[in-house]
């Protein structure tokens, strides 16, 4: 391979990873309040690295930094996300987290740890980069919101952004591979609500009242026939899930009203238009027909994951010859995940692939208490993120020729 081979780089700050990957894990934060993790970041990236960085950004906690070349070209950002969860942790782990109700449950703390050793490795080389790395952290990506507070803050921008690259560690994909693919690659996200409004009643006298329960019950079980009988799913992924179901005080007094909440998923721009039009249809005519009242919002919170062709390929012939075949893969079919790395790619062409980290015995879950992964896949993500940046730099493959 023409160029610096990383493997051997990657292998060697393996213990570096694990520590950066471990320390951020114990302190995980959501959206927005990522205080002592962006602290942290910085820390790291003034005191070990020496790079020169912004911090403060998309409300206080996002930070862009940046290596500049030692030859004039192109500019490359890479993001990491750096938000966790509201969820307790079930592992036990010796590192687990020390903020009661909060967890890195989506692997977060291993991006940030990717993200920091690319920086690490690419700043041994610079002086050889035809061109400038920007390294983006960004807030509140769970909550759909952070990626476009950077944005408007300016991270694309002095210098512009010419073509950037996103990752996420995936459980469901073969661990220590990395899986590219064209087009879209991980599917829309929106949310709805839906309020039924009915008459109270005592429980043992429903006519005197117009139930929210059942209506809602409807509902639900009616908009569940949207992607069966509305959309061709041989050409087209969709989902309609509720997740949320509030209502009721007492076992035997009928409510005034019920909330509901869900989401859909799509990976088609025309489906994720239609499906909250025919949700909105069926609530109201259910309600209708129950003499009951309805409110509906919709939320489009995530647009589809659009990789560029040109770099979707491109990428997928570097990584085959650096990487080896085997541990390459061009996927078929796009993810039912979301992500708001989406808005990035609706301004700037890049890829977004995935890190593959599953196990023999099954996927752990993400967002679940007890997840974790083998931290064996923090080498092979260094490695692939690194020798992408390098090669596209390098050889004058950021624009199309």
């Amino acid at each position: 391979m023409e160029g610096i081979r990383f493997k051997n780089d990657a292998i060697n700050m393996f213990d570096e990873l694990v520590e950066l990957r471990r320390s951020l894990h114990r302190i995980p934060e959501v959206g927005f309040k990522e205080y002592n993790t962006s602290k942290f970041i910085q820390r790291y990236l003034k005191d070990e690295l020496n790079i020169p960085f912004k911090a403060g950004l998309a409300g206080g906690t996002g930070i862009v930094a940046m290596i500049e070349g030692g030859q004039p070209g192109p500019t490359i950002a890479v993001r990491t996300d750096m938000d966790g969860l509201p969820i307790g942790e079930q592992t036990d782990l010796p590192y687990s987290s020390i903020n009661p109700g909060y967890m890195h449950a989506c692997g977060h703390d291993g991006h940030m740890a990717i993200v920091l050793g690319t920086a690490k490795l690419l700043n041994r080389y610079k002086s050889q980069l035809k061109g400038n790395v920007k390294f983006i952290f960004q807030p509140a990506e769970e909550l759909s919101l952070g990626a476009k507070k950077m944005i408007d803050d300016g991270v694309l921008e002095d210098p512009t952004v010419d073509a950037i690259f996103g990752f996420h560690i995936w459980p469901e994909f073969e661990k220590n591979k990395i899986g590219i693919k064209d087009g879209v690659i991980m599917s829309s996200g929106d949310k709805f609500d839906i309020e039924v409004v009915g008459k109270g009643s005592h429980g043992a006298e429903p006519y005197k009242g117009i139930d929210p329960v059942v209506v809602s019950a409807e509902i639900i079980s009616a908009i569940q026939t949207i992607v069966s009988r509305e959309v061709d799913i041989l050409r087209n992924a969709a989902v309609v899930s509720v997740g949320v179901l509030n209502g009721g005080t007492a076992f035997n007094v009928i409510p005034e009203r019920i909330n509901m909440s869900g989401t859909i998923r799509t990976t088609d721009e025309e489906i994720q238009r239609r499906i909250p039009q025919s949700i909105e249809r069926i609530a109201k005519g259910v309600s209708e027909a129950h003499n009951a009242k309805f409110m509906f919002e919709h939320t489009n919170l995530f647009p589809l994951t659009v990789n560029d062709e040109y770099i979707a390929k491109t990428s997928y012939r570097i990584l085959k010859k650096s990487l080896g075949a085997s541990r390459v893969e061009w996927l078929q079919y796009p993810g039912m995940a979301s992500e708001d790395f989406s808005q990035y790619l609706e301004l700037v062409p890049g890829m977004y692939f995935f890190v593959g980290a599953k196990e023999e015995e099954g996927p752990l879950d993400l967002h679940s208490p007890d997840y974790d992964f083998d931290e064996s896949v923090l080498c092979i993500g260094v490695e692939a993120l690194s020798t992408l940046v390098y090669s596209f730099l390098q050889k004058g493959l950021v624009m199309k020729e």
